[in-house]
């Protein structure tokens, strides 16, 4: 074996070498950081014109984190150091976030809207809206629900009759008539030409884009009866931009997709293909992956759409990008060009924070659809005829009085009792302790509908006559007994003779149980749960 030989004059050289760049990566670092932190009048003299609170603030924000990094390069050089110094950078961003709005039961809701987009001025959100999804963020518990709703669901506003992906588009049209009639702006508009007219119909159409945008959110409010608290936006080119600015990003395809008429946007086709597998995808691929049809359902689509969002939510939150001030100034910029919230930065500061401790396995989703042995499978496609020969969905049992009930009682489901029908609450066994057949499976469909986790289907070694929910002696399978309740009529008995000791809701999950035993005198589920809707 041999060693090569370092003079020490040349190590000594190296690491004089190896100090300067320190030394340069502090001040430059420091620099920078202490630039953004300048005044607004130093700015100002920099030729630096925009200074509204959303820039100082963003100054700030990016002054702080070089300031930080600074702090990390110069004191905590060592491997350890680089860790903990990390930590710091991501402790500092974090303290700048903001508390976010809440519902009765301590969620924040979001609607997430992506549709086709393309100008690069503030009117470019005219289009159809291609994705739309509800995210309940429970902060405090840790979990997300995401409920993706498809384009083709009919619905009623005040100037729209049709598919719920047209409102925007059609809506704006309207508001922006109304808003070029108002004396003021007309004026404006008969007074200015060239550029400066297109820019000032641009900040009108803005303005009818943010009333339609509205509209949308309160009819997703009227549909599922739940309070939506923030709206974002992003449209195609954004969203490929902003995959590229986080570097990619990692799915795992489930099957191979193989779309010959992908829409290359210019009323051609762009084939795709996809092989099954993990990939590391780039935006362009990204956004073929999320918007293919081919051989698919929308639904399935959805379900894609909901995978992007989770390695989004994995990539954003890596210290690779939280402790890269470069990265962050290159995601705010295709963000501020391409994406319309009303969340505030401070806000979003604390949805990173969250998603950093969010386990993957809290995130539960689902997809509102035309299974009905499926979660969420409350539509149905009615005859193109009633509808001027569109292809729509509907809900399944369009009663006139109350056309979404179902599809609310749902919504409570995979929201607002997440912790108990979801798959973090306790399974449910059902048993068919009749002589007839197929009853516990057909209840089992039912509830698995609504959102439910059942894990057992099968018969009980006695047979009875009461329909019974044996539930273990603890809060949290006492709560799932009651719920069941709402759905058929049941004796709840609790079992006293359990492994859990206490009657506390910090038991373990493996010594709860919750056991449906169907008796002769077992009909069927109530056709809409008993579900209050105002609790």
């Amino acid at each position: 074996m041999s060693f090569r030989k370092t003079s020490l004059k040349s190590r000594q050289r190296k690491k004089k070498i190896l100090s300067f760049g320190k030394k340069i990566g502090i001040a430059g670092t420091l620099i920078i950081g202490m630039a953004f932190l300048l005044p607004k009048a130093a700015w100002n003299t920099l030729g630096k014109k925009k200074h509204s609170s959303r820039h100082i603030k963003l100054r700030i924000f990016f002054g702080i984190v070089f300031v930080f990094l600074a702090l990390f390069i110069g004191l905590l050089w060592t491997d350890s150091g680089k860790q903990a110094g990390k930590d710091m950078v991501k402790d500092a961003i974090f303290a700048l976030g903001a508390d976010l709005p809440k519902d009765k039961n301590g969620f924040t809701n979001f609607l997430i809207l992506g549709s086709g987009g393309g100008e690069s001025h503030s009117g470019k959100g005219h289009k159809l809206t291609d994705s739309i999804m509800i995210v309940s963020a429970d902060i405090a518990g840790r979990s997300v629900v995401i409920a993706s709703i498809p384009r083709d669901l009919y619905i009623e506003t005040k100037h729209v009759r049709g598919r719920i992906n047209e409102i925007i588009r059609d809506e704006s049209q309207y508001f922006l008539k109304d808003i070029k009639h108002v004396p003021e702006n007309a004026a404006m508009l008969k007074s200015l030409s060239g550029m400066e007219h297109k820019k000032f119909m641009w900040k009108l159409e803005a303005q009818a884009d943010a009333l339609a945008t509205e509209v949308m959110r309160k009819k997703i409010e009227e549909i599922f009866q739940m309070d939506i608290h923030r709206t974002a936006r992003i449209d195609f080119q954004g969203f490929e931009k902003f995959v590229d600015a986080v570097g990619g990003i990692d799915v795992f395809v489930e099957k191979t997709i193989i779309d010959p008429t992908y829409p290359d946007f210019d009323w051609g086709y762009d084939p795709f293909r996809l092989e099954a597998g993990e990939h590391h995808l780039d935006g362009v691929t990204a956004l073929k992956y999320a918007r293919s049809r081919h051989d698919s359902s929308d639904f399935d689509r959805a379900k894609r759409q909901q995978n992007v969002i989770s390695a989004l939510k994995e990539k954003m939150t890596s210290l690779e990008i939280l402790t890269s001030p470069s990265k962050l100034k290159k995601i705010f910029d295709v963000i501020q060009e391409n994406y319309i919230s009303d969340i505030s930065w401070n806000e979003m500061i604390t949805l990173a924070k969250f998603a950093d401790k969010l386990p993957r396995d809290q995130i539960f989703s689902f997809v509102l659809n035309d299974d009905p042995t499926k979660p969420g499978g409350f539509l149905v496609t009615p005859s193109r005829e009633l509808y001027g020969g569109a292809f729509v969905l509907v809900p399944f049992l369009n009663l006139e009085n109350d056309k979404f009930a179902r599809i609310r009682i749902f919504a409570r489901m995979i929201f607002d009792y997440r912790n108990i029908t979801g798959p973090s609450g306790i399974p449910i066994t059902i048993l068919n302790a009749t002589n007839r057949t197929g009853i516990a499976g057909q209840l089992a469909v039912h509830l698995e509908r609504f959102g439910w986790t059942i894990s057992t289907i099968d018969n009980a070694d006695v047979l009875s006559e009461e329909t019974i929910i044996r539930c273990s002696d603890t809060v949290k399978a006492k709560e799932t007994a009651q719920l069941l309740q709402s759905f058929f009529p049941a004796k709840i008995e609790v079992m006293k003779d359990t492994n859990v000791l206490d009657n506390s809701t910090d038991a373990s999950p493996d010594a709860e149980e919750v056991i449906v035993s169907l008796g002769s005198e077992y009909e069927k589920p109530y056709r809409i749960p008993k579900i209050s809707l105002s609790q």
